[in-house]
C-alpha cells in the first residue's frame, strides 16, 4: 500500500471519472438503468459477503473480494463473465492476496452451492452451475485484467537507487530485450 493516496495505484488506475464509467457500462446501460445496475452491484456485494461469512473469512478478505468484483465490472460488461462465477472467483483470489490461505476447491464450490440454495434461491432458482475449473479460468481473466493496468515498468522506478534507476531506464530504452544496452551505459 502506498504511503500517499495520490501516488497509489488505486488512485492512478481505479478512480474513474463518470464519462469513462459511462463508456465502459454502455452495453449494460442499454438494458438496465443506472439504478438497476447499482442494485445488481449491491446484490453481488451481499452475495460475496454471505460467501465470506460462510467460509469464515476475515472482513478484510471480503472487502478485497468486493473491490475486485467492482473493479472488474468497472471495465467490463456484465455479459462478459457471469457475475455468479466472478463473485466466488474474487473471493478465491482475495483469500490468496490477503494471505488468509487458499480456500480448498471443494469447500469453495460447496459453499457457493449452499449459499445460493439457502439465501439466494429467489434470484438463482437452479443449482449453482459452476465448477472449480471455471473458477480457476475466471481467476486468470481477473488477474489479466488487473495486471493490464499495472503493466507500465516505470511505475515504481522512483523507489530504486539513483544508479539502479539509470540502469533500468537504459535497459527499458532498448528496442528489444536482446539488444545490448552496454554502449549506452558507458556514456
Amino acid at each position: 500500500m502506498a504511503g500517499n493516496f495520490w501516488q497509489s495505484s488505486h488512485f492512478q488506475q481505479w478512480v474513474l471519472d463518470p464519462p469513462e464509467l459511462f463508456k465502459n457500462r454502455q452495453a449494460d446501460l442499454n438494458v438496465l438503468t443506472e439504478d438497476g445496475y447499482q442494485k445488481i452491484m449491491i446484490f453481488f456485494a451481499n452475495f460475496i459477503q454471505s460467501l465470506g461469512e460462510q467460509l469464515k473469512l476475515r472482513q478484510q478478505v471480503i472487502a478485497t473480494a468486493t473491490i475486485y468484483f467492482k473493479r472488474f465490472y468497472s471495465r467490463n460488461s456484465l455479459k462478459c463473465i457471469d457475475p455468479w462465477l466472478m463473485a466466488p472467483t474474487c473471493v478465491f483470489l482475495a483469500s490468496k492476496v490477503e494471505e488468509f490461505g487458499v480456500i480448498s476447491n471443494t469447500r469453495l464450490i460447496s459453499t457457493c452451492q449452499a449459499v445460493v440454495k439457502n439465501k439466494f434461491s429467489h434470484a438463482h432458482p437452479l443449482e449453482y452451475p459452476y465448477r472449480i475449473n471455471l473458477v480457476l479460468e475466471c481467476e486468470f481473466y481477473l488477474l489479466e485484467m488487473m495486471n493490464k493496468n499495472n503493466s507500465d515498468p516505470q511505475t515504481d522506478i522512483h523507489l530504486c537507487k539513483p544508479d539502479e534507476t539509470q540502469e533500468i531506464k537504459t535497459i527499458l530504452s532498448c528496442k528489444s530485450p536482446t539488444e545490448d544496452p552496454k554502449n549506452m551505459l558507458l556514456l
